[in-house]
């Protein structure tokens, strides 16, 4: 008994139904088959069950995103307030020593000596505002 088979270039091959070689091919080509829906019903599960992991992983992300921005604005907020009473402060202090120098009561050297210690803590503060304190190197 013959069978038809159409080939690759659609061209029609006659083969014979005792064919060994045919059926082993056939028989390979089954078994690879059967093994590649198995594999792919077994991806199509893995996939069902890794997607609600996967969402709460992106809830999980995204109410951290929402916090660090939270955080962040608070945080600015209070800086602000801060900075500005802090250099309120800080520039009565010097007025009041230079009035002091002026009138003689305080040398020079006392008034320069102290505009140098806001100089540095000025910088010292603007460079914690500039850096987070929440950020580190190992953040990914």
């Amino acid at each position: 008994m013959n069978q038809e088979k159409e080939g690759d270039y659609g061209r029609i091959e006659n083969k014979e139904d005792g064919d060994p070689a045919l059926n082993r091919k056939q028989e390979a080509f089954t078994t690879a088959n059967k093994q590649q829906q198995a594999d792919l019903s077994q991806l199509s599960a893995l996939v069902t069950a890794v997607m609600p992991l996967a969402k709460e992983y992106v809830d999980f992300q995204k109410s951290k995103f929402e916090y660090t921005v939270k955080r962040d604005t608070n945080a600015g907020s209070h800086d602000r307030k801060l900075t500005l009473s802090l250099l309120i402060f800080l520039g009565l202090v010097i007025f009041a020593m230079a009035l002091l120098t002026y009138f003689g009561k305080v040398s020079g050297d006392a008034l320069l000596f102290l505009v140098g210690i806001v100089v540095g803590y000025l910088i010292n503060m603007i460079q914690g505002l500039l850096y987070s304190p929440w950020e580190t190197d190992s953040e990914d």
